[in-house]
């Protein structure tokens, strides 16, 4: 029901309703660099609002994934890579089973081949998972066909909707379906330190929508609570040529950062 891309020099935790936990060390959802138990993002998520013209009350809704989350799944969550069958899989299993390398397991790495083995067969390319199509045939085939975002190394695919917003912000459902595609790259520098992440959403409406129902001022928000190791002395800002947030230390030391001998991402 959770996984984490960590392909890479950064990892990332997941649940198959696009809820993003606190796991390393209870605070962090991922760990930065890999194989530490520190981070730099507490949580993170998709927010979204806007005025709802479906026949029902109120116009004003939300809702999204934050401190909680207000969705629930629609298929179960899938993680793939390549080299499933012949990679080192103790750096992987090391950061899943949230131990040290040195405690990893023979049969954990085995769990973890058996379970990429599983989401490789059953990936669901019916729900919109993305594939490399080896033989150009328009079919998903499992022994000829590759499963992800082509030539990354790694990539995790999610589907839910806001069935359940209502219990999360006091917010009734708008009918959103919501699919995420997250990928990595296995390199060294720069590509080596990100995490990408695409997001579809589909209006579907509720059971009870009128069939001209629409969202009018709709705002979809990529939101994160970053905490650059130690949260006290972080600073945020904004680039808006790029349509880039940050987050950063506020100097060139990090106390949390600094226990581990290291400088502050």
């Amino acid at each position: 029901t959770q996984s984490l891309m960590n392909i890479n020099n950064a990892t990332m935790w997941v649940t198959e309703e696009g809820f993003h936990d606190w796991i390393v060390a209870s605070g962090w959802n991922g760990a930065f660099p890999n194989g530490t138990s520190v981070g730099s993002i507490f949580s993170e998520g998709i927010v979204w609002g806007g005025k709802v013209y479906d026949g029902s009350s109120p116009d004003v809704r939300v809702n999204g994934n934050t401190y909680g989350t207000g969705c629930v799944p629609i298929i179960r969550l899938y993680r793939v890579r390549p080299d499933y069958l012949t990679g080192n899989l103790t750096s992987d299993a090391a950061s899943f089973y949230n131990i040290s390398i040195g405690e990893v397991t023979e049969t954990q790495i085995q769990a973890l081949r058996d379970q990429y083995v599983l989401d490789w067969n059953e990936w669901p390319v019916n729900e919109g998972a993305p594939y490399k199509d080896i033989n150009s045939n328009g079919v998903y085939e499992p022994n000829e066909d590759i499963p992800g975002i082509p030539s990354t190394s790694q990539t995790l695919f999610i589907k839910y909707n806001d069935d359940l917003s209502d219990s999360n912000y006091g917010s009734p459902p708008i009918g959103l379906e919501v699919t995420e595609t997250y990928w990595a790259y296995a390199l060294s520098g720069t590509l080596g330190n990100v995490i990408y992440k695409k997001v579809d959403l589909v209006y579907t409406g509720t059971p009870t929508s009128i069939t001209n129902s629409q969202i009018d001022s709709m705002y979809i928000v990529q939101w994160a609570d970053p905490d650059v190791g130690n949260s006290i002395d972080d600073f945020a800002g904004c680039d808006t040529t790029l349509n880039l947030g940050y987050a950063y230390n506020s100097g060139a030391t990090d106390a949390t950062y600094a226990g581990l001998g290291l400088a502050p991402p």
